[in-house]
């Protein structure tokens, strides 16, 4: 090889070299691009991760105020609703309030009717004190002598008319406990409407002027009987005895039997009681019995049969009449059923009740007992008439005053 080839690769080898370097160069100008734009990416990448750690601080901050938030909405909600449940307390107790505040009033208006009739009792009482007063002094002015004055309709319950005779002992030793001496109470006949002995009506002179102020006399002898559970009328026919359950009754609820309607007598009245004794004595004569137990299981329920048919029409007609119906009233109806109905209704009630079973019929008894001494609402006994020994000798009716006459 000559010089000029030696020189030639030699000036070769240079630009292959300086083509090296430049490539070198080239390279480390890249490689600082490089370093540059890695150092750019990693600032930007840092700054980068730097907001999402604040983003994500600021969104778990953002968290923990709604949950903080919603916590307080909770107890909120649970401060309303206990809230909400004294509010329901509250309104509950309002009504308990409420409805005793109306039982105490219904109880205060029972009260003041009760006072009413206390007052219109206590001036009948002076009333009456007033009336025997002016005829004891009618008397004294006039001079009459003990024996010849004019006994005012004197119902001679008391037995010292006949205390030395025979009958006298044996009623003062039978009654001695229930005898209610009458000889101090002012009744008097005057004005009573008279009927001829040829009228087919009923007997005025027992239902003339009843629930007036001359009926008021037998409050006294009314609450001197309260405490006893029967009470026997005693007197001669034509003294009284039925006048004055009829004036009782004029006031207060009652339930009146009549055993025997004679034409002879007139006594007004239904015929079930009548009706009750007839089918009883036919059945005990016409059927063989078991027993004692079996006879008298019979007998209640008739009985029960009976008291029962009168309240229960008791109970309707106060239904249906309100306050039109009145003591008096039911007296009427009971002494003259056929004049409010064609239908004998105590007689067809009684015969439909006795086919009840013993149960329903106790039970319907009771139910019917509970109505009508709250509308009563009377404390007075039992009173039956001595001349026709009566069979309600019963517990459960003793707050009921039931006349057999």
């Amino acid at each position: 090889m000559d010089l000029k080839e030696v020189q030639h690769e030699l000036s070769e080898i240079a630009k292959k070299i300086s083509n090296v370097e430049g490539q070198q160069k080239m390279c480390a100008d890249r490689i600082e691009k490089s370093k540059i734009l890695i150092n750019d990416y990693l600032n930007l990448k840092k700054l980068t991760v730097k907001e999402l750690i604040q983003s994500e601080d600021t969104f778990f901050l953002s968290l923990q105020q709604e949950i903080a938030s919603l916590q307080q909405e909770k107890t909120l909600l649970l401060q309303e609703k206990i809230l909400l449940q004294e509010k329901a307390s509250l309104q509950q107790e309002k009504t308990l309030l409420l409805e005793k505040e109306e039982s105490l009033q219904q109880e205060k208006a029972s009260l003041q009717q009760e006072k009413i009739l206390l007052e219109q009792e206590k001036t009948s009482l002076a009333n009456m004190q007033e009336i025997v007063f002016k005829r004891k002094m009618e008397l004294e002015s006039k001079g009459a002598k003990d024996s010849e004055r004019p006994v005012p309709f004197k119902k001679y319950w008391s037995v010292d008319t006949f205390e030395n005779t025979k009958i006298a002992k044996i009623l003062e030793e039978t009654f001695k406990d229930i005898i209610i001496d009458e000889g101090s109470l002012f009744l008097s006949a005057d004005g009573v409407k008279s009927i001829s002995a040829a009228s087919d009506t009923y007997p005025h002179i027992l239902i003339d002027k009843l629930n007036k102020e001359r009926s008021k006399c037998l409050f006294k002898l009314w609450d001197a009987i309260q405490q006893n559970e029967i009470v026997f009328l005693l007197g001669s026919s034509g003294c009284g005895k039925t006048r004055s359950i009829f004036e009782f009754l004029s006031q207060y609820y009652g339930i009146y039997f009549t055993y025997k309607k004679s034409s002879a007598k007139r006594i007004p009245g239904s015929g079930d009681f009548e009706y009750t004794v007839f089918r009883i004595k036919a059945t005990l004569k016409s059927k063989s019995w078991d027993s004692a137990d079996s006879k008298q299981e019979y007998l209640d329920r008739f009985i029960k049969c009976l008291v029962t048919v009168r309240l229960y029409v008791f109970r309707e007609f106060s239904e249906k009449l309100g306050e039109r119906f009145n003591p008096e009233l039911w007296l009427f109806i009971q002494l003259f059923p056929e004049r409010y109905s064609d239908i004998l209704f105590f007689e067809k009630l009684l015969d439909t009740f006795r086919h009840f079973d013993l149960n329903e019929l106790d039970t319907l008894l009771q139910t019917l007992l509970e109505y009508f001494l709250e509308k009563n609402k009377t404390h007075l006994r039992i009173l039956k008439n001595k001349e026709h020994l009566g069979i309600f000798k019963n517990k459960a009716h003793s707050r009921i005053p039931i006349f057999l006459v």
